[in-house]
């Protein structure tokens, strides 16, 4: 009797020990987990404070994302740009890189001659040319860039022109534009 007892009390240990090192193994991975997070969004990425609606609806203002800043910017990425005056960051769309043709026409956007998909756009959204008016090869080195709510966004089509390449100090992930409120927890 005292012997079951005794094995009793000793499974009873084994099976809070092994719940134990199971928790603390688990709340290890977690932190371990948020501290890598921490580190790449402090190290590798900027954060960014959108101001403005030249983004909406992808990114509206009061929206806090980060972007990498070591990615290089491709057509459709989303991309914070180093403005004329110091301290001064815009976030735009990258419609074209060095060597490819912008024209904009009927309230479409063609690179090389085909007009691109924009779903990120507002419903029966058009692009209108404003002050730039034309066709244009963008030059090596630089970009042709354009916010998402055309209607009132600063971009290429008017003062801004293309930017060079250099003046892109962070690329948005697609992942940081998806989790964006989820982020304000972390950054």
């Amino acid at each position: 009797m005292i012997n079951q007892i005794s094995e009793q009390q000793n499974n009873e240990k084994k099976g809070k020990g092994k719940a134990f090192t199971i928790i603390c193994w688990t709340l290890i991975a977690v932190l371990t987990l948020v501290l890598c997070f921490l580190v790449y969004t402090n190290v590798f990425c900027m954060k960014i404070s959108v101001e403005g609606s030249s983004m909406s609806p992808t990114l509206e203002s009061g929206d806090e994302i980060i972007a990498s800043k070591y990615k290089k910017a491709k057509g459709g990425d989303v991309v914070v740009i180093s403005g004329e005056k110091k301290g001064e960051l815009i976030i735009k769309r990258v419609i074209a890189v060095g060597g490819q043709t912008v024209k904009i026409e009927n309230g479409l956007v063609y690179v090389d001659g085909e007009a691109i998909s924009e779903p990120y756009l507002k419903e029966q959204a058009s692009t209108e040319a404003h002050l730039w008016n034309g066709e244009i090869t963008i030059k090596d080195n630089e970009v042709f860039f354009l916010g998402d709510n055309r209607a009132v966004s600063e971009d290429s089509r008017s003062g801004y022109g293309t930017c060079s390449v250099d003046q892109i100090v962070g690329v948005v992930p697609d992942w940081a534009i998806s989790t964006k409120g989820f982020l304000k927890i972390f950054i």
